[in-house]
């Protein structure tokens, strides 16, 4: 394996990523000008986690004994398979299917990707600590230019042309990223495979268990409840606003403004917080995350632009928690069951998210939006006491 290939595949990482954001852009405003009400945006949402809930173990098992490239191969085709079916919106039926072919699409890349890159550093720079904090602020860092060059050309599209023009290109983009990804060569003889006879329980929670297992599964538990109202709902809530700007120009910009703050989040980060590979980070950016959900909650209504400039913040400060507690779990995981740990946390956080669209579902409208945003504060709350939790061990462990 040639030297740097962590360099590249992070990149492909990023891309492949950022380039599934195209249609994130425009997604639940395509759904409501379609004639989708926002309960039936929150069931389809439930089904794309229930769809990850179910597949998400299963495919990390297959990752693990067949290979982390295959899986992301057969993610590229759900993917693509996706985007097309959304063309047929409002059909609930072909939008159900959907969800679940971009649930599975999800689970197959779900670890099998970071697990690909964690083999290749590994590799490359054994285990070092600094390796997986720089290369997951690397990742971060490409996937946030993507995602602001996504934005962009996703709101030129829609004013050029149609919201379907959007699925058609992202359902192409995955059919690329599947014949480039299949034309990078596995290095079968330096790739872990696991074994069958390693399926039995016993040694599968021997391999996978420890303390910065159960903060990472406590983590994205928290996280999973954070994200999906936060991408379930801000479109939505933004559009609620009512400010007289046009619909394509409010969400393509404050999706480019909170793309950028990621970007440069994650520029500035790699450089200064790698080299100390600490927890403090995250605990300052989820202190940061609850004052500025508190501010936004204030200020609704009355400045669209601070508003935007604070979702942003929240977006710079989620950046820094992902990267920070994913690189302290994987550098102190067995690099053979990886993917299946990754999926086991995925399936587990999923049902927070499923329990949280069943509720919505049933309950969301225009006139508690804001609520259900300023609710995401108890998960912050969550995770600033896990980080507290989980630097106080790390610390405890050094003495």
């Amino acid at each position: 394996m040639k030297k740097q290939y962590s360099l590249y595949i992070s990149n492909l990482y990023g891309m492949f990523n950022g380039a599934r954001m195209l249609a994130v852009t425009i997604n639940s405003a395509y759904l409501m000008l379609s004639g989708l009400s926002l309960a039936q945006i929150a069931t389809l949402n439930m089904f794309l986690s229930l769809s990850v809930l179910i597949f998400e173990i299963p495919t990390g098992f297959v990752s693990d004994i067949f290979g982390k490239k295959k899986s992301v191969l057969l993610s590229c085709i759900f993917f693509s398979t996706h985007y097309f079916l959304y063309l047929y919106a409002p059909n609930m039926i072909l939008l159900i299917i959907a969800q679940i072919f971009m649930g599975i699409g999800l689970s197959f890349s779900s670890g099998s990707f970071e697990g690909w890159i964690t083999e290749v550093i590994t590799d490359e720079f054994e285990v070092n600590s600094e390796a997986f904090i720089y290369y997951g602020f690397y990742r971060a860092e490409i996937l946030a230019f993507i995602t602001i060059l996504s934005g962009v050309g996703g709101a030129v599209i829609v004013y050029l042309f149609s919201n379907k023009v959007i699925y058609i290109i992202s359902s192409l983009i995955m059919l690329v990223f599947l014949y480039i990804l299949y034309k990078i060569p596995e290095n079968k003889s330096k790739m872990i495979r696991l074994k069958l006879n390693d399926l039995k329980v016993k040694i599968l929670l021997q391999k996978m268990i420890n303390i910065n297992f159960f903060y990472y599964l406590l983590m994205n538990c928290f996280l999973s409840g954070v994200y999906f109202i936060l991408y379930s709902y801000w479109q939505p809530l933004f559009i609620s606003m009512k400010f007289d700007i046009n619909t394509n120009i409010l969400l393509g910009g404050t999706f480019f403004v909170y793309s950028f703050f990621r970007y440069y989040t994650n520029k500035i980060l790699k450089k200064y917080i790698h080299k100390k590979d600490n927890l403090m980070a995250g605990i300052i950016a989820s202190v940061i995350s609850i004052i500025t959900i508190y501010m936004i909650i204030l200020n609704f209504n009355l400045l669209i632009f601070v508003n935007i400039f604070l979702f942003g913040i929240v977006h710079s400060c989620l950046a820094v928690i992902e990267v920070v507690s994913e690189a302290q779990f994987l550098k102190d995981t067995n690099r053979d069951v990886i993917s299946s740990g990754l999926s086991i946390i995925s399936a587990v956080s999923r049902i927070v998210s499923i329990t949280i669209a069943y509720v919505t579902s049933k309950t969301i409208n225009e006139n508690n939006l804001l609520m259900l945003f300023g609710f995401s504060m108890w998960f912050y709350f969550a995770l600033l006491i896990i980080f507290c939790l989980w630097n106080h061990v790390k610390e405890v462990k050094k003495i």
